[in-house]
């Protein structure tokens, strides 16, 4: 059993369910590994002395869009980008609700995808869908699902976020 230093209760319970041996569906190492590395950019790295990794950060946001602070992660097709997104989401959401003041999570997502079928695909991240994530792959516990709804998300194309011309 870790310990995790330096993560919120809600972080440590989401770890240890993901790393969980016996689960019924496990999760790719790939995809626990995404998640740890996000979490400890946010919950940890200044903490622990790493403030190297949030400059370094900053900076790149700063040069690029301010307004719009992010973090990347790359990841191979087939390696459940989706999965992820999934337990990014409740991640968030549950320590949002958790600790409303601390800005460090959000329960509100704007997903923005390449095309419809994309778009289509995700469905399975809103937690009232009925084929959604949290359950179809057991990202959550199940008590916590009701917390879980209370998620904001919009996804949508990248389409409709362009300019449309003017017809004259």
């Amino acid at each position: 059993r870790m310990n995790y230093p330096g993560v919120t209760s809600i972080t440590r319970q989401l770890l240890e369910y993901w790393k969980d041996d016996r689960r019924e569906k496990g999760l790719f190492f790939c995809q626990r590994e995404a998640l740890e590395t996000v979490i400890y950019i946010t919950e940890v790295a200044e903490k622990a002395g790493d403030v190297f990794i949030s400059n370094k950060i900053k900076l790149a946001n700063e040069e690029m869009n301010a307004s719009l602070p992010r973090i990347a992660m790359k990841m191979a097709t087939g390696s459940g980008k989706t999965v992820v997104m999934a337990m990014l989401i409740s991640w968030q959401v549950l320590n949002k609700l958790a600790s409303p003041q601390d800005s460090r999570f959000t329960d509100a997502f704007l997903i923005v995808t390449p095309g419809i079928t994309i778009k289509d695909r995700l469905r399975v991240l809103f937690p009232t869908d009925p084929e959604n994530y949290y359950r179809q792959r057991d990202i959550v516990p199940s008590e916590w699902m009701a917390r879980l709804c209370q998620a904001k998300i919009v996804i949508t194309n990248f389409h409709s976020l362009q300019l449309r011309e003017k017809v004259q």
